[in-house]
């Protein structure tokens, strides 16, 4: 069969017409669904094509928008990068120079973002040995930056300094003016000192296929087939192509615990006593100072969690006023199943990423396990619910 030069054409526009066209499922906050072509991505809506024609979605009636095809089996890049306004860049590849660091997605355009807006980069992936100590780690207040050794046995060790470089596989390391230029392959990774940028709060979520969330600020304007235009930041902007994108969402945010009313709290003491359980509560049930929970061991506290909220973070260590101590269990659970417990034996401050799955309560318990419950107090610095 011969193939006219028009004919020619005419089939691989309409082949790219088709590639660039992305089938998608919108959910708005009031639970309606509807299936279509995303045609166009504004500042405040987006609009799809259906068979009965163009329908628009203002953001503020949103909750969700889904390609109706994800290509489940790709696999991102371990190393990640995360900033400060909260997206967490899965990366293959980084390099710094002075003030400003170049971050590389797979597959996307690379990033140029000034470092005082990263938070940290993480060269291994989660390891359920190292995630804890990890999280800890970055969860800790630091003048200046860390960098974090992995030492033999799957134990972290955070060097404070200066990072004043980052290329071919080492980090450039200033140790109280001895410069160090320490392997990628022997580090979990880097912790910048500074505070949150002051930047407006993110408005949008989105994900992609490489295991990146990125914490939109706005979405600039893009037409049929575009990549999704992201200004995450006043001073950070990224293209995703629409063939990465696994989902958005609207409404962001946090929940602080410590700001709540618990459904319940307890205390058990180690030992019985005499003592009237309201003096015991008094003294000991779990108490709120600031965006903190102090616990004693031996004591709990349950939340409810409302549905909107996607993950439980935060990080435990003992109370700093606590000189000497046997071993206590911190223990997280939901829904009456145990999600994340960690050993205290000493003063390390552990993190907690944990998913919540629908869970409708959250529980938090201090086990002093056998050793009595002398000294067994704890600090849960900034529990948060993540949308």
């Amino acid at each position: 069969m011969i193939i006219s030069p028009l004919a020619s054409v005419l089939f691989h526009c309409s082949a790219l017409l088709a590639a660039a066209v992305l089938p998608v499922r919108v959910t708005t906050l009031t639970g309606h669904t509807v299936t279509g072509d995303l045609t166009t991505v504004n500042e405040a809506f987006i609009t799809i094509e259906q068979a009965d024609g163009v329908k628009e979605f203002s953001y503020d009636a949103l909750a969700a928008v889904t390609p109706l095809v994800i290509d489940e089996g790709l696999t991102g890049p371990a190393m990640r990068a995360t900033l400060r306004s909260g997206s967490v860049i899965a990366a293959q590849d980084f390099s710094m120079s002075g003030s400003e660091l170049t971050i590389e997605p797979r597959r996307q355009k690379p990033l140029k973002v000034p470092v005082a807006e990263v938070a940290s980069i993480r060269f291994r992936p989660s390891a359920v040995t190292t995630d804890a100590q990890w999280l800890g780690i970055t969860e800790a207040e630091s003048r200046g930056d860390v960098m974090v050794i992995l030492r033999p046995g799957d134990k972290l060790d955070p060097i404070s300094g200066v990072v004043e470089g980052l290329a071919s596989g080492e980090v450039i390391f200033d140790l109280d003016g001895d410069k160090i230029n320490a392997p990628l392959a022997r580090l979990e990774g880097i912790v910048f000192g500074g505070t949150a940028s002051d930047s407006p709060s993110a408005k949008i979520q989105v994900t992609d296929v490489y295991g990146s969330t990125w914490q939109v600020m706005s979405l600039a304007p893009s037409a049929t087939g575009e990549p999704l235009r992201l200004r995450l930041t006043d001073s950070i902007t990224h293209e995703l192509p629409l063939k990465h994108l696994k989902s958005m969402s609207w409404g962001t945010g946090e929940q602080l615990l410590a700001r709540e009313a618990s459904a319940e709290s307890s205390y058990q003491p180690y030992v019985g006593t005499a003592l009237p359980s309201k003096t015991l509560a008094a003294w000991f049930e779990p108490q709120s100072e600031q965006d903190d929970l102090v616990i004693s061991g031996g004591a709990a506290v349950e939340y409810r969690l409302g549905s909107e909220y996607q993950t439980l973070a935060g990080a435990v260590r003992r109370e700093s006023q606590v000189a000497s101590a046997g071993q206590v269990i911190v223990r997280i659970s939901l829904d009456g199943k145990v999600a994340w417990e960690e050993k205290l034996t000493n003063p390390e401050q552990l993190g907690f990423q944990i998913p919540l799955d629908d869970a409708k309560r959250v529980r938090i318990e201090i086990d002093p396990a056998d050793d009595g419950d002398v000294g067994d107090l704890v600090r849960i610095i900034r529990p948060r619910l993540l949308k």
